[in-house]
């Protein structure tokens, strides 16, 4: 998938003629594509509809009692408080999903890494089961990190 070679995650929720115009031009003009994936993605992902994603999460159990601080997270964001928002939001994510296997305690991180890959392992018969472009974005992006 293009928005995955571009090193962007899969989204469901991104209008498809946008996805099949970035894989359009990634295909005539790679290298084009490249140098501006980063500044179009800001753009498509402004303030309003990030403002507006978050919105979409008080319906999740799971990061009810986080939501607080993620809309702070998000507010620090789209004042490009960018050094704030994204280690917050790291932070928050390890914890969600802590939260999301119902675990009690400190957990390190070689523990998160364990849960993550759990998580996103692509499985028929894991109830968490991601489609393989999610899966290969986490792997390649994400899971190396920790």
């Amino acid at each position: 998938m293009t928005i995955v070679d571009l090193g962007y995650p899969p989204n469901e929720d991104m209008d498809i003629g946008v996805i099949k115009g970035i894989a359009q031009a990634y295909r005539e003009d790679r290298d084009s594509v490249l140098d501006n994936i980063d500044d179009f993605m800001y753009q498509y992902y402004g303030h309003e509809l990030i403002s507006d994603i978050s919105l979409t999460w008080k319906s999740n159990n799971i990061i009810k009692r986080r939501l607080p601080i993620l809309r702070n997270v998000i507010m620090a964001h789209n004042q490009g408080m960018y050094n704030v928002s994204v280690p917050t939001m790291i932070f928050h994510l390890e914890g969600i999903i802590v939260d999301a296997f119902e675990i009690k305690g400190k957990v390190n991180n070689p523990i998160i890494f364990i849960l993550l890959q759990e998580l996103l392992k692509s499985d028929e018969d894991n109830i968490y089961n991601f489609d393989s472009e999610i899966y290969a974005y986490y792997d390649k992006y994400i899971l190396v990190q920790f």
